[in-house]
């Protein structure tokens, strides 16, 4: 005898072998009874059963009677009558996921149960079920050809659903079985076989499911819907979906928000979902019904189609509850999955009324509104028209293809629509900017106009384009709100704050150029920070204007009055940084940037810049002026007077800015009682010598160089203390690859080295970071470069690197060395990193918390063993 194992909210069975005896279906139909789940109720035929061969001759229509009749006291309807007439459908339940398996719905329905149903459903959708099920039932079941009923329909085009019915049933199917035991028998005995038989299931064993199907359009307290149990955006807790009344099947768009049905109603839905969620530790897709009051869930799925912002904000409320340890949430997103949380997105609220288009590749993810440009020329042209105007600037450049000369448009652009694929000229460089751009292969352009998708725009029209990463790409004819990005409100803080004790020996700092960066870096998780230039302060209004008076006057007395002043604002500047950083770590890079970058370009501000300084600085002439302007120009600015050795040029201006660092901290820890931890950053030095000189100065011939140690000095006497009460460290800037192959010697003069990835990068391989652009898309798309390399490392910058650190940890085991700048926050770096046993990386403030995941993740991986 066959043993038919019930499911329903108070009867399931338990264990670990659920999928094993009931396949992936009646697995999912147990575990949402085990909830209390108001499933509709039904049964199983285990698989052990369907294999044994003896459904044919077990499965009786006694067997079949017990079986329904305990679900007809669950739904109070009755089976194989016309009085609240109950039907099923049926489907095999493998053990695994083999793609998409035919059911049968319907099952029950006959001439009498067909007007029976009517009178609930409406007469319409009863007898359109009834026609439906009559062909598909024969032509499966009975040897029956579909042709025999197309030429019905042919011949019978304006008949109501009822005589088309009565006409298969009298010309086609006379023998079509009235008593719906002998369907129920027939569809699983058959489909049974059917599976059996197929070579392709062969040893994947499958159960049989049977369910009762139920109704939205049951009567007036009947409804359908279908809802998320939250939103799959932002990650609220609030029910995302829609609702029809009184309908079988609604479309979203002419549904109501599900938060509008019955309270009651809603209050339920609410609680499966929660009851859902708790029970799968994700967004669930909850499909139900409300027959007649009671409500039932007829499906419920995972949900690919989410942001990272609501997977991650499911992930920290499940964790809250308990439900999800910290390294289970902490391990399910991918870092570099973080940027979708660091970029604008579409308001969605704002497009209801615009037209759409949905699909394409997403090249490059990311938000943009502007107006749509067809030719890089059309950009510029407008681009500096409207720049000159000082109106809305903002453009797309929308293109059948780019090439190298369409680099400067996608540069100035705020996104890119084009044809191609995903490694083709647009999205390279797309990815290369960060700069969304859409792949869209239904592009024309007629006159001045792209049809895209069917929809007509005109050129300088404004569209808004979303591309994210998971779900479709959509471009709206219209202008839409950008909504940008608020950490603390999508949950990326709290996120990141999770992290705490996990990152072990090894660092994540973030880089900064001002106190703005400083908090974004700390707010994200940065435990210092790793770089901050001392050129950014130098720019600064008010320091500026000094710092240009000692660059250019040649009177000692008035450049060193220039420098005293210029020092005692720079003190107040870095007593305010090291406030905000607290008793972290920060490294400062001392003067970096060629002199000339700190001059005037334009012949007008350059005349400027000279009556002001002709007007506070009586005898100071304009070709003198000019003259010394043209001494600081460098040929090659990447290469020139930059760096170290504008400290061995002009050793007063480092002087200077140390003796600012150093009196800032001071005042800092006389105020606040503590003071940051201080690393001094020598930029682009070639090897130990120049070290050496930076650090302890030179005594040459009466010519006083002070160096570190001499402003420490000076200023210990200052204070009057016998011993410097400024802890720091003094380290050097691996840019150039004459630095790190003397790293061994560069140790002996170095507390430690940053790796200035960007620069490496430039000087190893030849390659200006400003023009990669222009010929990138061609080596990757020849495969004579795999990656950017200004995004991922490459071999040799890798070798330079792990040579710096080798020989320099020889020299001094304790050496601390990490990589600095644009590389740092890639998990693929991240690993060669851990693999070289460097110490600690750091990048943009919002490159923090996706360095920081990758950095944990490779942690609690490695703790695994």
């Amino acid at each position: 005898m066959v043993d038919l194992i019930h499911f329903n909210k108070n009867e399931f069975l338990e264990g670990p072998d659920l999928q094993e005896r009931f396949g992936l279906r009646g697995r999912n139909m147990m575990q949402l009874a085990q909830l209390n789940t108001p499933i509709a109720p039904g049964f199983l035929i285990d698989a052990e059963t369907v294999a044994s061969g003896r459904l044919d001759e077990e499965l009786t229509i006694e067997v079949l009677t017990s079986a329904v009749s305990k679900i007809e006291k669950l739904t109070n309807k009755t089976y194989n009558a016309p009085d609240r007439p109950m039907l099923f459908k049926a489907v095999a339940s493998p053990s695994i996921q083999i793609g998409s398996i035919r059911s049968v719905h319907t099952i029950g329905i006959n001439d009498e149960v067909a007007a029976g149903f009517g009178k609930y459903c409406g007469e319409e959708f009863a007898y359109h079920e009834y026609r439906h099920y009559l062909e598909s039932f024969s032509v499966r079941f009975l040897g029956r050809k579909s042709a025999e009923f197309s030429e019905i329909d042919k011949a019978n085009k304006k008949a109501s659903h009822k005589d088309v019915c009565k006409l298969y049933r009298d010309k086609v199917v006379p023998d079509f079985p009235q008593n719906g035991y002998e369907q129920l028998r027939r569809v699983l005995t058959a489909m049974t076989a059917a599976y059996m038989d197929d070579p392709m299931n062969e040893g994947i064993e499958a159960a049989m499911l049977v369910q009762t199907m139920v109704y939205g359009n049951y009567g007036d307290k009947s409804y359908n819907g279908n809802f998320y149990s939250r939103d799959i955006v932002t990650g609220a807790p609030k029910l995302t979906g829609y609702f029809g009344h009184n309908e079988f099947d609604t479309l979203p768009e002419d549904a109501e928000d599900i938060n509008k049905i019955d309270k009651k109603y809603l209050a339920e839905l609410k609680d499966i979902a929660t009851k859902l969620e708790e029970k799968f530790l994700d967004i669930r897709q909850i499909k139900f019904v409300i027959e007649e009051s009671m409500t039932w869930v007829v499906e419920q799925n995972p949900v690919d189609a989410k942001s990272t912002q609501a997977e991650m904000r499911t992930l920290l409320d499940l964790h809250g509850k308990g439900l999800v340890s910290r390294e289970k949430m902490i391990t399910s997103i991918p870092p570099t999955q973080l940027q979708d949380l660091l970029h604008p997105v579409i308001n969605h609220e704002t497009t209801r009324k615009m037209k759409k288009v949905s699909g394409g590749i997403a090249g490059s993810p990311g938000a943009a509104v502007g107006r749509v440009a067809f030719s890089t020329r059309a950009l510029l042209s407008e681009f500096r028209r409207s720049s000159l105007m000082g109106v809305n600037s903002d453009l797309i450049l929308v293109m059948e293809h780019t090439e190298a000369e369409d680099v400067e448009a996608i540069e100035m652009g705020k996104a890119v629509i084009a044809c191609g694929a995903y490694s083709s000229h647009a999205p390279v460089v797309s990815r290369s900017l960060r700069k969304p751009c859409l792949l869209y292969d239904d592009l024309k352009f007629q006159g001045g106009q792209m049809i895209m998708g069917g929809v007509k725009i005109k050129e300088f029209d404004t569209i808004s384009l979303e591309v994210p990463t998971y779900t479709d790409p959509t471009v709206w004819f219209g202008k839409a709100d950008l909504v940008y990005p608020d950490t603390a409100e999508n949950g990326l803080e709290e996120f990141v704050s999770k992290f705490e004790g996990l990152t072990g020996d090894f660092r994540v700092y973030g880089n900064a150029r001002n106190v703005n960066d400083i908090e974004v870096a700390l707010k994200l998780g940065a435990e210092g920070i790793g770089t901050f230039p001392c050129d950014s302060l130098l720019m600064m209004p008010g320091n500026l204007e000094l710092f240009r008076e000692a660059l250019l006057l040649t009177d000692p007395k008035k450049r060193d009055a220039a420098l005293s002043k210029l020092e005692t604002r720079l003190e107040k500047d870095f007593l305010a940084i090291f406030q905000k950083v607290g008793e972290r770590k920060i490294c400062i890079e001392l003067l970096n940037a060629p002199l000339a970058e700190f001059l005037p370009h334009d012949p007008a501000e350059q005349k400027a810049v000279y009556k002001a300084m002709a007007k506070k600085h009586a005898g100071v002439s304009e070709d003198e002026f000019q003259n010394r302007a043209s001494q600081l120009r460098n040929i090659n600015p990447m290469l020139g007077q930059r760096g170290s050795r504008i400290a061995i040029s002009y050793p007063d201006l480092y002087e200077t800015l140390v003796a600012a660092i150093f009196q800032g901290a001071y005042a800092c820890s006389k105020s606040k009682g503590k003071m940051p931890e201080i690393e001094l950053l020598v930029p682009a030095v070639i090897g130990d010598t120049e070290m050496r000189f930076i650090r302890y100065g030179r005594n040459i011939e009466g010519t006083i160089i002070r160096g570190i140690k001499g402003v420490e000095r000076d200023l210990m006497a200052k204070w009057e203390v016998k011993e410097f009460p400024i802890p720091y460290k003094v380290g050097a800037s691996i840019e150039l690859p004459s630095a790190a192959l003397m790293g061994g010697h560069l140790a002996k003069q170095s507390d430690f080295f940053s790796i200035d990835t960007q620069m490496l990068t430039q000087t190893t391989n030849g390659m200006s970071y400003d023009d990669v652009n222009s010929f990138l898309p061609s080596y990757t798309q020849y495969d004579i470069l795999k990656d950017n390399p200004f995004q991922i490392l490459s071999t040799p910058v890798k070798e330079l690197i792990a040579t710096a650190s080798h020989f320099g940890k020889m020299t001094r085991p304790d050496l601390r060395i990490g990589l600095s700048g644009i590389h740092a926050s890639d998990p693929v770096n991240i690993d060669f990193a851990f693999f070289t046993q460097l110490n600690f990386v750091s990048c943009n403030p919002f490159g923090v918390p996706i360095a920081k995941l990758a950095v944990v993740q490779r942690n609690l991986e490695r703790a695994k063993g």
